[in-house]
């Protein structure tokens, strides 16, 4: 094997070590955005930032025919709560 043909596999490791280092500050990045978010459940405001921020990305990453849909859920939702233990109560 000769000088250029360990320079040109050598420039490719490369090459794959760089955009793979891309990738993985990409997918930190879209992970800390949606750790900050700290309701992301169904019909809540955060669900709907969530699904935001993904078409945005998907717009982002060149594609052009994206749909969203939306429908009803019914769901149950927790108000308040809390515990009685021997007479006394705590929220």
């Amino acid at each position: 094997m000769g000088n250029g043909s360990a320079t040109l596999i050598l420039l490719g490791l490369l090459l794959c070590c760089s955009t793979r280092t891309a990738f993985a500050v990409d997918i930190a990045d879209h992970l800390r955005f949606f750790a900050a978010i700290e309701d992301r459940s169904t019909g809540s405001p955060g669900c709907n930032e969530a699904a935001e921020y993904i078409l945005q990305a998907f717009q982002n990453s060149g594609l052009t025919s994206i749909e969203t849909q939306k429908f009803f859920l019914p769901l149950a939702r927790l108000n308040s709560a809390s515990i009685t233990l021997s007479g006394e109560s705590w929220p």
